[in-house]
């Protein structure tokens, strides 16, 4: 009777600290990156891949990432011709998700980009002609809804200020680097805005603010709406956008430019706000996109 309870304790103890790794899980953990980095065709594989292993049986993560990953990737035409089923399946996988796990309120942050990216293609796309497919975006908008948090409405309604960009002169670049290196620390927060946590075009976006220079949201637009700059050009306070494969997806602010060697502060998705090297890094030097500013 000792042995078989004590057999029962140490079970139950495994299932116990189980259950409390899976977010340490190292390619659970890289899901979440890539995705966060804009990899959505890697996640979308490398879901599959977990799906298929029996050794991941006990987490539904894997299919989580695959859905939300299809949604992503259904915003490119071409993969959507060859996957066109694909809104559907998401959704439905998510509405299997949702009946068994908290799963969809604990991952809020990356569901707000989901909905903000589907959005947006809905109100600005002219290819959605198609009724049917109209009403595909719209019914996955509006599930997708259900689990996002308050505040999600405060983030849409940021999207005014897209084509809202305002030009100030600055005598003082020092000043704003300054400002920028005073949030070094500050974790990094999925579409966070504020001092409790940024992403990388929220800080971008918070720091020129404070100078009176209101920019898009999204670092993308950052790059499009931004003064364009070569390198021999490029001081501090300036923007650096990278390209990671599938268009600018991170943005950084130039805090020196010594001989073309470019270092910047920016909201770093594993660190947080730090100051990178970018011309010693491999990771970044490779993916420089371009420069601009929105500092006359």
């Amino acid at each position: 009777m000792g042995k078989k309870y004590n057999l029962i304790i140490l079970t139950v103890g495994f299932l116990v600290l189980s259950f409390n790794g899976i977010s340490q899980i190292k390619a659970f953990d890289k899901l979440e990156m890539l995705f966060d980095q804009g990899h959505y065709r890697i996640v979308y594989r490398k879901s599959n891949m977990l799906i298929d292993n029996p050794e991941f049986d006990f987490s539904i993560l894997p299919k989580y990432y695959k859905s939300i990953s299809m949604l992503e990737l259904s915003l490119n035409s071409r993969w959507f011709k060859r996957h066109p089923k694909s809104i559907d399946e998401a959704i439905s996988a998510l509405e299997q998700i949702s009946l068994s796990s908290t799963i969809l309120y604990a991952h809020q942050n990356e569901l707000v980009k989901v909905h903000h990216d589907l959005l947006k293609l809905k109100n600005s796309n002219p290819d959605i002609r198609n009724e049917e497919l109209e009403h595909k975006y719209n019914f996955a908008i509006s599930y997708l809804e259900k689990y996002l948090p308050e505040h999600t409405k405060e983030l849409e309604d940021e999207s005014q200020y897209e084509n809202e960009v305002t030009f100030t002169k600055s005598s003082n670049r020092d000043e704003i680097i300054d400002y920028a290196k005073s949030f070094l620390g500050v974790p990094y927060v999925y579409a966070g805005t504020t001092p409790k946590g940024f992403d990388c075009s929220g800080f971008t976006s918070y720091v020129l603010e404070n100078y009176g220079i209101k920019t898009p949201r999204r670092a993308s637009d950052q790059e499009s709406e931004a003064i364009k700059l070569k390198l021999k050009n490029v001081q501090k306070g300036d923007l650096i956008f990278f390209n990671n494969g599938g268009g600018v997806s991170h943005v950084g602010i130039v805090s020196a430019n010594k001989n073309g060697e470019i270092e910047m502060v920016h909201a770093s998705s594993s660190k947080g706000i730090i100051i990178t090297d970018v011309t010693s890094s491999k990771y970044w030097s490779k993916r420089i996109h371009s420069y601009g500013t929105f500092l006359e």
